[in-house]
């Protein structure tokens, strides 16, 4: 199929391998930036594009391996 154009149904499906996150970290196939908890008040900027791996859900911060709120972030 190269670099030709096809109808979406003749592009081939694959379904991803069971991936385990560290932490409750969460996979996904379109995820965004996780923010570090010592970046919480500045975050870096995040491009708007996909990545697949693992990711904090919404509204949490990356300490370790493990994401937490806010209010859990340990900034030393």
């Amino acid at each position: 199929m190269g670099d030709n154009c096809v109808p979406l149904s003749q592009c081939p499906t694959t379904v991803p391998p069971t991936t385990i996150c560290p932490g409750n970290q969460e996979f996904s196939m379109c995820g965004g930036c996780n923010v570090q908890c010592s970046d919480k008040d500045s975050p870096p900027p995040c491009p708007l594009r996909c990545h697949v791996g693992c990711f904090c859900p919404a509204n949490t911060y990356l300490s370790g391996d493990n994401c937490v709120s806010y209010e859990s972030c340990n900034v030393a």
